[in-house]
């Protein structure tokens, strides 16, 4: 990519338009001169940015346990929260930036609410674009053909972690 200037640009000015929307409700919270009061807003938005956080910190610690042992090389983690969803670490993801934004309502009025473009778009691009679809495409490539891998596709939810299906 370094040896093509303009896509090596395009490439680390899509990633700051995506930081920089993204993060809008920081931003805006960011620019007050009044904090914030410790009222249901406060609480909602710092229950789901800390709920989002640990999610997505334990997601991805056990994954990484997972493929730091020699005998699951090849396989896919099916175990802790992974037994729950097939992308617990997006999920944990999106929950941080909506977290961020309810912090921010109280402080929101007109055009203000605007700044809801930043969960919005992480949103959406996990789920439609650069997310669990890359992921999904990738894990069907590779085992695709495993029943045991159709059979835990077919039982476990692909985002929000729920009970595996009978």
């Amino acid at each position: 990519m370094r040896d093509k200037p303009l896509r090596f640009a395009r490439f680390w000015l899509l990633r700051a338009i995506t930081v920089a929307v993204v993060m809008l409700p920081v931003s805006y919270l960011l620019g007050r001169d009044d904090a914030p009061e410790a009222g249901p807003w406060t609480i909602a938005g710092v229950a789901l940015w800390s709920t989002g956080l640990l999610i997505e910190a334990v997601a991805d610690a056990q994954k990484s346990s997972f493929k730091a042992r020699d005998e699951n090389r090849g396989r896919f983690i099916t175990s802790g929260l992974w037994r729950y969803s097939r992308h617990p670490n997006y999920f944990g993801e999106m929950l941080v930036w909506w977290g961020l934004f309810v912090l921010a309502v109280p402080f929101l009025d007109g055009a203000a609410f605007a700044v809801v473009a930043g969960p919005v778009f992480i949103t959406l691009l996990l789920l439609f674009v650069s997310g669990i679809p890359l992921l999904e495409r990738s894990a069907e490539a590779k085992y695709g053909d495993d029943p045991a891998y159709r059979e835990y596709k077919r039982r476990t939810s692909i985002l929000v972690p729920l009970p595996p299906r009978s």
